[in-house]
């Protein structure tokens, strides 16, 4: 599945231009209370990293050049299975080894936290917290049934 899906996203996500506006949005989360999650705007970085716009995928959310070259790892490491190449596959593994790592991990999610924390605080300081969570379904939901 993973070796046909990412190369259906990138061919889909280089000939259509995804909305840019922050009002326009896929994630759960943020529909849902109106904050961003730390994914927010990989997709439309993604999308500029493929229009080669390098400065602008970093400002949609710097995780889009990280997650994209995990993403494209992934992939060749599918691509090797199905294709039995075992000395490029082993490379591979030897790239994504980081992972099984516990303490790089905790510190990777520590970072993660971080920067989740520090978004939603600038976000939060530029519209306001009541402003931000009206954007929410969350919101609308009990503000209806409070009305």
């Amino acid at each position: 599945m993973i070796t046909l899906g990412i190369p259906a996203l990138l061919l889909t996500l280089m000939f259509w231009d995804v909305p840019t506006a922050p009002a326009v949005t896929i994630c759960g989360f943020r529909n849902l209370t109106g904050l961003s999650c730390p994914g927010c705007g990989i997709t439309r970085g993604l999308s500029a990293l493929l229009h080669g716009e390098l400065l602008e995928a970093v400002r949609f959310n710097p995780l889009a050049i990280p997650a994209s070259l995990f993403s494209i790892l992934v992939w060749l490491r599918s691509l090797c299975v199905l294709t039995n190449q075992t000395s490029t596959l082993n490379w591979i593994d030897r790239l994504l080894a980081w992972r099984h790592h516990r303490r790089l991990m905790w510190a990777l999610l520590a970072i993660l936290a971080a920067f989740w924390l520090w978004r939603v605080g600038v976000y939060l300081q530029a519209r306001g917290f009541q402003a931000a969570v009206q954007e929410g379904w969350l919101y609308r939901l009990f503000h209806q049934a409070s009305a």
